[in-house]
C-alpha cells in the first residue's frame, strides 16, 4: 500500500511528529481509514501557520457522516486550502497536531461543496452513497470549470503549432556509449547544492525521499536560463537508436516558474539557453537529504 509521510516540526513543543498522508485508493478504503467524515462551514481564513507544512482553520460542523462529533465549532489542520464562508466535506484520519485533533491530510480529505447542495438529501442513504453524491457533484463542478480552459488550451496549441524556437529535433537517431554521472555538490558552505552539466551549474534541493526541485534560473538571479522537457519513459535504452523530437518549456516568452519538480527515476531533458543545441537527458536516482546522484547522456549535433 503506497503512503507518504509528512514530517511536521512542532515548533511550539520542540519535537517532530510524523503525520501519515494516505493516497486515495477507492471509496471503500477511504471510509475504512477515516475516523471522522463531516460537512462543515469554514469560518476563518487561515490562522498564522504554526507549521510550515500546513494551516489551521476554524470550522462549524453541520453534519456528521461518520464518527461521533456533535455540531460545534472545531479546528482543522490541513495541507489543502480552505476559504472562509465556504462549505466542505472534511475527513479526519486521526492523529493530533498541537491542540488540533482533526487532521484533514489524506487525498480527498477536503472537498468543496456547492452552497446549493441540500444536505437533507444525504439522509437515509448509506455512507458510500453519501460520498458518491458529494464526489459526483464536485466532479461536475470541476468539469464545468475545465471545459472553457480545455477549449482555450486547444486554441493556444493550434496557435502555437508552427512555433519552432522551443522545438528540438536531433540530427539523427540517439546513440551513446557513455553515461555520465553528476552529483549535487556543495559550492557555498552548505547553503546551496549544484549539479554540473557541461560548463553550466543547476541548483537542486530535496523535496522528500522521492522527489526534488531543480531551479531553472541562473544561480543567484531570477533569470530563467534552463529549458526543460519531461519524458514519459524512464530508461535510457528506450531512447537508443531513435530520433529525439521534443518541445521545451522555459523558452521565450519566459516562464516565471523558478523550480521544476523531478521524481526519483524520472528522465528529464535539459538544455541551457546559451547552448540550446546541446541537450542533457538526465535520470535522477535516489535523492538524499543533501545530495542526489544523476546519470545523464549528452546529445548534441557534434556527436550524432
Amino acid at each position: 500500500m503506497k503512503t507518504q509521510i509528512l514530517f511536521i516540526l512542532l515548533a511550539c513543543l520542540g519535537v517532530a511528529e510524523a503525520v501519515r498522508i494516505t493516497l486515495f485508493m477507492d471509496t471503500e478504503m477511504f471510509i475504512k481509514r477515516a475516523q471522522d467524515i463531516v460537512i462543515a462551514d469554514c469560518i476563518t481564513e487561515p490562522n498564522q501557520p504554526v507549521f510550515e507544512a500546513g494551516m489551521t482553520y476554524n470550522c462549524k460542523l453541520l453534519y456528521t457522516l461518520k464518527g461521533n462529533r456533535e455540531p460545534s465549532n472545531f479546528n482543522v489542520f490541513t495541507i489543502y486550502p480552505l476559504q472562509a464562508n465556504k462549505q466542505y466535506l472534511l475527513t479526519n484520519t486521526g492523529g493530533q497536531v498541537g491542540d488540533t485533533d482533526f487532521l484533514a491530510l489524506c487525498e480527498l480529505s477536503v472537498v468543496p461543496i456547492s452552497p446549493y447542495f441540500d444536505i437533507e438529501k444525504l439522509k437515509d442513504k448509506s455512507l458510500t452513497d453519501q460520498l458518491h453524491m458529494i464526489f459526483d457533484l464536485r466532479k461536475y463542478q470541476l468539469q464545468k470549470q475545465l471545459d472553457p480552459l480545455l477549449k482555450e488550451k486547444g486554441l493556444l496549441e493550434k496557435a502555437l503549432q508552427d512555433r519552432t524556437d522551443n522545438l528540438y529535433i536531433s540530427p539523427g537517431p540517439i546513440e551513446f556509449d557513455t553515461i555520465h554521472t553528476t552529483q549535487a555538490t556543495d559550492y557555498s558552505s552548505g547553503k546551496i547544492t549544484y549539479l554540473q552539466f557541461g560548463a553550466h551549474q543547476m541548483e537542486w534541493s530535496r523535496q522528500n525521499d522521492n522527489a526534488g526541485y531543480l531551479y531553472v534560473t541562473e544561480p543567484g538571479t531570477q533569470k530563467t536560463t534552463w529549458q526543460w522537457a519531461v519524458l514519459d519513459v524512464n530508461d535510457f535504452e528506450q531512447l537508443r537508436s531513435k530520433p529525439l523530437h521534443v518541445r521545451f518549456m522555459g523558452v521565450y516568452p519566459p516562464i516565471y516558474e523558478q523550480t521544476l519538480t523531478v521524481r526519483q527515476g524520472q528522465l528529464v531533458l535539459l538544455r541551457h539557453g546559451e547552448n540550446p543545441k546541446t541537450v542533457y537527458i538526465a535520470k535522477f536516482e535516489e535523492q538524499q537529504e543533501d545530495t542526489v546522484p544523476v546519470r545523464y547522456i549528452t546529445v548534441s549535433e557534434k556527436n550524432n
